[in-house]
């Protein structure tokens, strides 16, 4: 039974909140699990290997890199006009906005979480532009 990937379904998240975002904002949480968990679904071992730059670029904390590991293995999957569409639901100042405040909600026990989701979409973006 064919499967998508996790990087293929937080592709799919970002798409799906894009459409009924407005209506439930689920997708954007599942998108935050996506992005602070993905280090510990079977990539660790990549993020001291071949990945390491990335580690090394979030201060060695492996939670800190998951969102930027996640961005570039999206980006290897996914088509250019693909990639083209969810850079430009993340450069939409009102969507990235909405996307903060909904990836927030989820956040909510964190610290500051507006600030968190800015961080966590920031390294994805920085992922998915081949950084």
């Amino acid at each position: 039974m064919p499967v998508t990937s996790l990087a293929g379904l937080a592709l799919l998240k970002l798409f799906a909140w894009k459409e009924r975002g407005i209506q439930n904002p689920k997708d954007a949480s599942d998108l935050v699990t996506l992005l602070r968990n993905y280090h510990g679904a079977g990539n660790e071992d990549r993020l001291y290997g071949e990945e390491l730059k990335v580690l090394e670029a979030a201060g060695f904390d492996p939670a800190s890199a998951s969102p930027h590991l996640l961005g570039k293995d999206v980006r290897r999957i996914a088509r250019a006009e693909t990639l083209t569409q969810a850079s430009a639901i993340l450069e939409n100042p009102k969507q990235l906005d909405r996307l903060i405040t909904h990836m927030a909600s989820k956040l909510r026990y964190t610290d500051d979480a507006v600030e968190e989701a800015k961080r966590l979409l920031e390294r994805f973006k920085y992922g998915l532009n081949g950084q």
